[in-house]
C-alpha cells in the first residue's frame, strides 16, 4: 500500500491554531523501515522522548508483535519536515461486551491480553507544544475512514494527554491511580528516605534488614549483568504466580522475548536497570525498572517465597528506591494499581487515563439496550 497524504481541504482548521499546517501521511505496515527511519529523525529533534513511544521501544514491539497485530503509521509533516509520527494498532480481540469492534489503538497496544506489554505512560512522539495539533490532524485523518468503531488511547498521563477527554465531548474515560515516591521532594526536605515512610513500613524494613543480614544489593552495570538478574527475576516471578494458580506473564514466549530484546537495547543507554537483593544463601528479590524522563518506573519484579513472615519484596523495592534517589531520579513510580505494597512505599499519586471514543453504531446501541433490559430484569427479581 503506498503512502496516503491527506488533501488540504480534509484538514479543516488545523492551520488556524498551529504555526503551519500539519499534513498527515499514512504508511502501511510494509513501510516499516521507512517509518522507523522517520521515527528516529523526529526523535532526534525533540527535547525529551517518552520511553513508551521511543524508536527503541516501538521497533522492539514491532519485532515481536508486528506479525500478529495489524498496524500502520501516520507521519505528520509541517511543510516538508516530519514533525510527529503515530503508530496505530488494530486491537486483535477488541470487544464491547460480547460484540467485536474495529478499534484503533494509539501506540504499542492491541495485543492479546495474555501477552500484552500493558503500556503505561503512553504519549505522542512530537514536541510537547505540538500535541494538540498532532491529535487534531490525526482525528481529522481518521474521520475520512468509515471502517473503525473505536479510537483508544491507553495508559496516558494527564500531563501528556493531547486533548480534553470528557464524556461531554464523546470520550469514555477510565482513570487509574499510579502511586509514586517523589524523590525530588525527599531531596529538598533533607530527610532520610526511611523517615518519609509510615511507622509500620519503617519498622518492617528495619526488621527485614536485620533478619536478612548480611544482605547485598546489586545494580545492573552491564548488559550481561542485567541479563543475569532478569533471568532470575523471571524465575522468581513465575514461581510466585504459579503458586497462586496463575500462569504468570512470562508464560508467554512472545512477551518474554520482547523484554529480552528490550533489555539489550535499553540497558546500554541507561533506560532500563535491574536490582537484585541477595542474602548469603539465596536471592531474595529482583526489580526491573524502566527510566522515563527522570522517572524510575517499576515494571516488574520477583521475590523469594521461602520467608512467608518476612517481606523480601518490600526490602528489594526500598533498596531500589534508595538507589534511584542516590542516582538523581525524580520519582520512583509503581505505575497503575493500588495494592497495599504500593501504598506502603509511596507518598503521591497521579492519574493514568484509558480513553475511548466510540462512533455512533447500531452495535453499541444494541449493547446499551441489552444492558438496560438486564438491569430492568434484576429490578423485577428484587
Amino acid at each position: 500500500m503506498p503512502a496516503v497524504t491527506m488533501p488540504d481541504e480534509a484538514l479543516g482548521n488545523v492551520a488556524a491554531s498551529a504555526p503551519a499546517r500539519l499534513r498527515p501521511t499514512i504508511l502501511s505496515a510494509a513501510a516499516r523501515s521507512e517509518a522507523l527511519r522517520l521515527w528516529r529523525a523526529i526523535e532526534h529533534g525533540l527535547p525529551e522522548v517518552p520511553l513508551m513511544c521511543s524508536a527503541d521501544w516501538t521497533e522492539t514491539w514491532l519485532n515481536h508483535y508486528g506479525e500478529v497485530v495489524p498496524h500502520r503509521f501516520v507521519v505528520m509533516f509541517r511543510e516538508h519536515a516530519p514533525m510527529a509520527i503515530v503508530l496505530l494498532t488494530l486491537g486483535v480481540e477488541a470487544r464491547r461486551g460480547v460484540i467485536p469492534v474495529h478499534a484503533w489503538h494509539v501506540g504499542t497496544a492491541g495485543e492479546l491480553d495474555t501477552e500484552s506489554v500493558c503500556i503505561e505512560f503512553n504519549a505522542l512522539l512530537c514536541h510537547p507544544e505540538d500535541r494538540p495539533h498532532v491529535w487534531h490532524a490525526l482525528e481529522t485523518c481518521l474521520e475520512q475512514e468509515d471502517e473503525w468503531d473505536e479510537l483508544r488511547f491507553d495508559g496516558v498521563s494527564e500531563h501528556d494527554l493531547p486533548f480534553a477527554a470528557t464524556s461531554s465531548n464523546g470520550w469514555e474515560i477510565v482513570r487509574k491511580k499510579a502511586r509514586y515516591m517523589d524523590l525530588d521532594e525527599v531531596r529538598r526536605s533533607g530527610r532520610e528516605l526511611l523517615s518519609v515512610l509510615g511507622d509500620s513500613t519503617r519498622n518492617s524494613i528495619r526488621q527485614n534488614l536485620r533478619f536478612f543480614s548480611p544482605w547485598q544489593s546489586e545494580w545492573s552495570t552491564s548488559v550481561e549483568h542485567a541479563r543475569d538478574i532478569f533471568e532470575e527475576m523471571v524465575q522468581l516471578h513465575q514461581v510466585r504466580w504459579q503458586a497462586e494458580g496463575q500462569p504468570g506473564c512470562y508464560a508467554s514466549p512472545r512477551f518474554t522475548a520482547f523484554h529480552r530484546e528490550l533489555l539489550d537495547r535499553l540497558v546500554p543507554r541507561q533506560a532500563m536497570a535491574l536490582l537484585r537483593l541477595r542474602s548469603p544463601v539465596e536471592t531474595l528479590g529482583c526489580v526491573q525498572l524502566l527510566m522515563d524522563r527522570g522517572r524510575a518506573l517499576v515494571y516488574q519484579g520477583g521475590r523469594s517465597l521461602r520467608h512467608p513472615k518476612r517481606s523480601p519484596g518490600l526490602l528489594a523495592d526500598y533498596l531500589a528506591m534508595a538507589e534511584c534517589l542516590a542516582r538523581g531520579y525524580r520519582a520512583y513510580d509503581f505505575m497503575a494499581g493500588d495494592s497495599m505494597h504500593k501504598q506502603r512505599l509511596t507518598t503521591h499519586t497521579l492519574d493514568l487515563i484509558w480513553a475511548v471514543r466510540r462512533r455512533p453504531r447500531w452495535k453499541f446501541s444494541l449493547m446499551n439496550r441489552l444492558k438496560q433490559i438486564k438491569r430492568w430484569l434484576r429490578t423485577l427479581q428484587q
